[in-house]
């Protein structure tokens, strides 16, 4: 090994310790941190982008209903309107927090950038499975 490589290599092991958001393996460490339920509330990590409540979305995002049939999901709204998405584009998540949505009231996030993609939030997987429903093509 001549100098320069090794000083390269140091440089590089130098400015990995110094970063604190990098683990050895390469995966980024600054994340949010889930709690364990006997944590009291100082001891929580403080969330750094606000996420909305989802309880107070209004008509416009509360969901009614979701029919599945092959290919894509069929929504309808509170407020009458209705929307489709293709499999891909729609996911479902579970939020039973405080700022979740309510039960049998699910509530509908965009989730992409050119709106072709939504997250669908239920309060707990019983509202899910009750939520969702099959026809025939």
């Amino acid at each position: 090994m001549n100098r320069r490589t090794i000083l390269g290599l140091f440089g590089v092991a130098a400015a990995s310790l110094h970063s604190g958001s990098v683990r050895a393996d390469g995966v980024r460490r600054n994340v949010a941190v889930a709690s364990p339920a006997g944590w009291d509330a100082a001891a929580k990590p403080r969330q750094t982008n606000a996420f909305p409540d989802l309880k107070r979305l209004g008509p416009a995002r509360e969901v009614r209903s979701v029919e599945h049939s092959p290919g894509a999901y069929r929504l309808a709204m509170a407020d009458g309107a209705s929307a489709v998405f293709l499999e891909a584009g729609l996911g479902f998540k579970i939020d039973s927090s405080d700022i979740g949505p309510r039960e049998g009231m699910p509530v509908l996030l965009p989730a992409g950038r050119a709106g072709d993609r939504a997250l669908v939030f239920f309060a707990s997987p019983v509202d899910m499975l009750r939520f969702i429903k099959t026809t025939a093509a």
